[in-house]
């Protein structure tokens, strides 16, 4: 099932994010670098997902040693962020330990969304 990715801005850091489940096929059997910011540990991975079109996709991502040691394991769906910052032509994928999951509608909490009604006139349209 394909994903709809809602781009968020972050203007001090010039990038745009969105969140996103992702099925985790393979990690690094160690260490694979370092975040140079923040000077912690990363492995590397490789993600597969259903990406807006309908494709499945596989693609590499970047998983921090502190959320693979929570216990991460391949073949499990994990939350997922994609970073598009304005300085590069590729995204940046980034894999979290938390489980992923479809997301839940609002009628499932009895949020019921009002149907609009259709106006004939517009012109004569009054407000109640």
């Amino acid at each position: 099932m394909s994903q709809k990715l809602t781009w968020v801005r972050d203007e001090a850091r010039k990038q745009y994010t969105a969140n996103f489940n992702a099925l985790l096929l393979s990690v690094s059997a160690g260490i694979t670098g370092t975040n140079p910011e923040t000077g912690k540990e990363r492995r590397s991975g490789v993600v597969e997902f259903t990406n807006p079109e309908g494709k499945v996709m596989q693609a590499p991502c970047i998983i921090h040693e502190a959320n693979y040691a929570k216990g991460m394991k391949t073949g499990n769906s994990y939350l997922c962020q994609a970073i598009k910052s304005d300085d590069r032509d590729t995204v940046l994928i980034t894999c979290s330990h938390l489980v992923g999951a479809a997301p839940v509608s609002a009628e499932a909490f009895g949020f019921v969304t009002p149907v609009a009604q259709k106006i004939e006139n517009p012109a004569v349209a009054q407000l109640v």
